[in-house]
């Protein structure tokens, strides 16, 4: 079984769906997280590159902690629009 958890900013999967993952994991299922946005308006003291890179690898860390596979789409936070190359993404 192949299960994907989609989620809007990093972190949120785990957060929201962690739980569910776990137990689906347990069950054998693989699991593919996919995250929207790159964090990277995420904190008032770091720039935005650097949270990105951390966001990015705290989500790989979670990932590979529970056996999913990263899908990381690294559309800006807050500027994720409907438009033809975010449909295509």
């Amino acid at each position: 079984m192949n299960v994907l958890f989609f989620g809007a900013h990093p972190d949120d999967i785990e957060t929201f769906s962690g739980g569910t993952a776990f137990r689906y994991a347990q069950m054998g299922a693989k699991l593919f997280f996919c995250v929207a946005t790159n964090g990277n308006v995420g904190s008032s003291t770091l720039g935005k590159e650097e949270i990105a890179k951390i966001r990015k690898k705290e989500a790989e860390c979670a990932a590979n902690m529970i056996g999913a596979q990263l899908i990381w789409l690294n559309f800006d936070d807050e500027f994720l629009i409907d438009s033809l190359e975010t449909r295509h993404a």
